[in-house]
Parts: C-alpha cells; sequence; structure tokens
C-alpha cells in the first residue's frame, strides 16, 4: 500500500517538474503577471503535497519497527492512514488542477476561470489530510 503512495508521489514530482517547465517556457509571454502567479502557486502546493507523501510514508516506515506506535499510525488496517493520504491526494488535484485551468483560461476557454470558485475546496481537503495525518502521529506518543 505505501509503496504506491511513494509511487504516486513521485509521479506527481515529475508532473509538477515538466508543468513548472511548461509554465516557465511555453506560458512566458502568453500569460500575465497574475496568471503567472497562480500557474506557480498551482505548481508550488502541488509539490508540497507530494513531498508531504513521501515523507509521511517514510516516517510511517520507520515507525514501524514498533508495531504499537505503527498502529496507532494506521489505525484498522491502514485505513485511517490510506484514508488521510487520499484527502491530501484529492486536494491537491481539486486546488492545483484547477488552478491551473484558471491561469490558462485567458488561452483556451475563458469559462474555465469559473473553476476558481472550487478551488478553496482543495485546500480544505488538504487541509483535513494534514490534521487527521498529524492526529495520528500525535496520537502515536499517547
Amino acid at each position: 500500500m505505501r509503496r504506491n503512495y511513494v509511487a504516486i508521489a513521485l509521479l506527481m514530482m515529475a508532473i509538477a517538474v515538466a508543468l513548472g517547465a511548461f509554465g516557465a517556457h511555453g506560458l512566458e509571454g502568453k500569460l500575465n503577471d497574475h496568471d503567472m502567479h497562480t500557474w506557480e502557486k498551482a505548481t508550488t502546493y502541488w509539490v508540497y503535497v507530494a513531498l508531504s507523501i513521501l515523507g509521511i510514508v517514510g516516517f510511517v516506515q520507520n515507525k514501524e519497527d514498533d508495531k504499537k506506535n505503527a498502529q496507532k499510525i494506521l489505525g484498522v488496517n491502514g485505513r485511517i492512514f490510506s484514508g488521510s493520504l487520499i484527502w491530501l491526494l484529492m486536494g491537491a488535484i481539486i486546488f492545483s488542477g484547477t488552478l491551473w485551468f484558471v491561469a490558462t483560461s485567458n488561452l483556451t476557454w475563458p469559462n474555465l476561470r469559473k473553476l476558481g470558485m472550487i478551488t478553496p475546496i482543495g485546500g480544505v481537503f488538504m487541509i483535513v489530510g494534514y490534521c487527521c495525518l498529524g492526529f495520528r502521529i500525535w496520537k502515536m506518543n499517547r
């Protein structure tokens, strides 16, 4: 299970590099400063989530030698751990995805700018994921 999350996080990093390079070179001069900043913000948060997943999986893997603590982090059959990471992934997809569409809406379809209204939902999902994981790790020491 955790191996899948490492693979997903590394794929996210590859996407971030590709979209970051595309933004810097392919969109240069085509987007205004505000839209370029939006593109960069989307890519930055995408990287934050990918790095978070790698760090969290590494932390849990490191604690697995202590089965009692690992069980507190992972929850029953790893469902809590997996559920928390899914909140993070869904949040990143919604948050960054909508921002990428919003940033390029003037080049493609202006109505895509309306997707910016659901961007905060992605942010809330990421917050929920981080809070759930933080709680599980905090509970580990209890």
